[in-house]
């Protein structure tokens, strides 16, 4: 399929598509997978929490925010 050099885009045969393309999303920010690390981070700190509760850790806690 022939394109217009001025006012055409590239020949379909070189757009670049699925991994290859330069905006290609893998899904590893995707909104379940931001929901699945939080309650991971929620449950860590609450083992955390008990922990240090009856005295099982000692040290630092974990630095930053809590999650809700």
């Amino acid at each position: 399929m022939p394109v217009c050099r001025y006012h055409g885009a590239r020949s379909p045969e070189t757009v670049k598509r699925g991994k290859a393309h330069p905006q290609f999303k893998s899904g590893d920010y995707s909104i379940a997978a931001k929901a699945a690390y939080r309650g991971a981070s929620a449950r860590l700190l609450e083992l955390e929490a008990i922990g240090f509760a009856y005295s099982f850790m000692v040290g630092s806690r974990t630095r930053g925010r809590r999650q809700k």
